[in-house]
Parts: C-alpha cells; structure tokens; sequence
C-alpha cells in the first residue's frame, strides 16, 4: 500500500497515525502488528525516497520521487508508541522465543 500510494497518503495521514496508534496501543497482536509494519514499511519508503533525492541532487537533476517525511513529523509519537510496545505482550516463560510478537516487530521500526 505505501510504496503504490505514497503520493497520495498526505490527507490520510492523520487519520492512518490515530487508526494505527490505536490499534497497536489497544488492539489484539493481528491487528497491532500490521500497524507496526506499515510504519516500518513507510520508513523504508522514505529512506529510499531519499536515496533517490541524494543521487538527483548529485547528478544535478530534479528528483523523479520525493519523501513528504512522514516519519519525521511523526516521530515523537512513534517513539512513545514504539518503547511502549517493545514490552508488550511478553511473558517470561509463556511466550516462544521464535513467535513474532508485537515486541519483536518494534524492534524492527523506524
């Protein structure tokens, strides 16, 4: 979804940031954890964005794609809801070490 729709996520982000905010604070993990991913997905994008910007600028053309940096005006709220789930769901002895978890997947955000 966001590599085909990036352009046009702009006036969804807010909405998206409280669906996915919500849904990993509160939801079950099937939930929670494909809104970690779109995260983690979306700061992929933008690091690529921006790979691709970088090498624009140094051939001296305009770039074919730009980052709208969506995760950098997220940031602070990710960072919060981030630190929060990396504790989340754990329990000593209960859990698999190779079940993927909502901790495990916050390890892996932006």
């Amino acid at each position: 979804i966001v590599e085909h729709h990036y352009d046009v996520m702009g006036d969804h982000m807010i909405q998206l940031g409280d669906m996915t905010a919500t849904s990993i604070q509160q939801g079950p993990d099937k939930i929670a954890l494909p809104s970690i991913e779109f995260w983690c997905t979306l700061a992929d994008e933008e690091l690529f964005r921006k790979d691709i910007e970088r090498e624009a600028r140094s051939n001296g053309t305009p770039p074919e794609i730009q980052s709208r940096n969506f995760i950098y005006q997220a940031k602070s709220s990710l960072i919060v809801l981030m630190l929060q789930s990396l504790t989340r769901g754990q329990k000593d002895d209960e859990e698999e070490e190779d079940t993927y978890s909502i901790a495990m997947a916050a390890q892996g955000s932006p």
